[in-house]
């Protein structure tokens, strides 16, 4: 795409307008090919003002700000930023004061100092309980996400996911493989995690990646 430093795909194109350099490029860019909605501008243009006068910690892309804010004690700085600049939901805000609050209190499931620090030792399946609780505590998960998450805690302890994957992460690599696809299809149908529609849906899909016959021979939903 000339337009966006000749990048020639989804990937470098997303690197090249993570450069506050290129934001207001790149936003013009959506704007102009129908890329973006309404909300997506709105929301592009209060970051593209904050990325050039410099966010919490003068960071200056997604990627920056990301990694400031995820340090405990940047927390609040950052959700004071964006509850200033409108760029996240006033639910978002809620829970990031919620969270900022056990912090300070000391109350994050093993003490945890921060996002990253917290989402490292609720992967660990023999804390998943005590990091359920801190969540459905503090509402950081929505009913369908808590009542997943309760179907799935005695599995992952028995050991009885795909391929006895123990973190999401774990889980969405052994189901990325077309390999892995039927037991993951075949685990998610068994515990409900898949609304009907969706599931005949994927049943239509696996043949097709199986043969490698998708868009770019992607294999999830994502990489499609």
């Amino acid at each position: 795409i000339k337009e966006l430093g000749n990048c020639g795909s989804a990937n470098k194109c997303a690197v090249y307008c993570d450069d506050a350099g290129h934001a207001v490029q790149c936003l013009e860019f959506g704007k102009k090919h129908n890329i973006l909605d309404n909300e997506a501008v709105e929301r592009a243009e209060k970051f593209k003002n904050i990325y050039k006068n410099g966010g919490p910690g003068g960071c200056r892309s997604e990627n920056e700000c990301r990694a400031y804010c995820e340090i405990g004690a940047h927390m609040k700085e950052c959700i004071s930023s964006a509850e200033s600049a409108g760029v996240i939901s006033s639910e978002e805000i809620a829970k990031g004061k919620r969270f900022v609050e056990s912090l300070e209190s000391g109350k994050t499931p093993g003490g945890c100092a921060g996002e990253k620090e917290c989402r490292a030792y609720c992967e660990d399946v023999e804390h998943i309980d005590e990091c359920l609780a801190f969540a459905e505590e503090n509402g950081y998960l929505g009913d369908k996400e808590l009542a997943e998450a309760k179907k799935i805690l005695p599995l992952l302890k028995a050991g009885k996911t795909p391929g006895k994957c123990k973190t999401k992460d774990a889980c969405e690599a052994f189901c990325a493989s077309p390999d892995n696809i039927d037991i993951c299809i075949q685990f998610a149908e068994d515990n409900g995690l898949i609304p009907p529609e969706e599931l005949e849906q994927v049943k239509k899909v696996i043949p097709l990646m199986k043969a490698g016959k998708t868009p770019g021979k992607c294999t999830t939903k994502e990489q499609c």
